[in-house]
């Protein structure tokens, strides 16, 4: 995941502790594979819920949840660029108590 330089500043100060960065589903957004932005992403499973649907990502290893308010056909295993909000990213430790102010 590539952060904005002010934000790799601020977690130098965690550098070589293991941490948790947080983002709210509804803080993700789905740009198309072929995009430059953000970062690759398969998709594994399409959660519909009355007015709103969860998206679940697999990437690097992990998983992202994005929650999107349209509905749209999505095909499982197709890849997509995800791009997030970093203002809204928050940081815990692996105990997943919060790490004093998130960048």
């Amino acid at each position: 995941l590539k952060l904005p330089p002010a934000y790799r500043e601020s977690l130098r100060r965690l550098e070589g502790r293991e941490f948790i960065l947080g983002i709210r589903p509804e803080d993700i957004k789905l740009l198309p594979y072929e995009s430059r932005e953000g970062f690759s992403a398969v998709l594994e499973n399409v959660e519909p819920l009355g007015n709103e649907m969860l998206l679940h990502f697999r990437i690097n290893g992990g998983k992202i949840i994005a929650r999107l308010s349209e509905y749209e056909e999505f095909k499982i295993g197709k890849s997509f660029n995800i791009v997030v909000k970093f203002d809204k990213i928050h940081l815990f430790d692996k105990e997943g108590r919060r790490l004093g102010n998130s960048p």
